[in-house]
């Protein structure tokens, strides 16, 4: 098995803590961490939802969606940090 750490970035779940960091295993859309009770629930890395306010194109086939991440990358979490200092 080959661990990653993850950084949950949702405030919206009472069984992982925002800024904390999980070590476990991507698994397709699911990780493989345990929460903060000590469970394996296999949280999705991700959810999908509609774009607001986009314009309607003929390349579209449906509503567009943008992914709003639950959990990114330990790397990720730390370059989104810098970002924040610098602008």
């Amino acid at each position: 098995m080959n661990n990653s750490k993850w950084i949950c970035v949702t405030k919206s779940w009472d069984s992982f803590t925002y800024g904390k960091i999980y070590e476990g295993e991507l698994q397709g859309d699911l990780l493989n961490v345990p929460n903060d009770f000590g469970e394996y629930l296999l949280p999705a890395l991700f959810r999908s939802e509609p774009i607001e306010n986009y314009k309607e194109s003929r390349r579209y086939y449906g509503i567009p969606t943008k992914k709003v991440y639950y959990f990114i990358t330990l790397e990720e979490w730390r370059e989104r940090r810098i970002d924040d200092i610098l602008n």
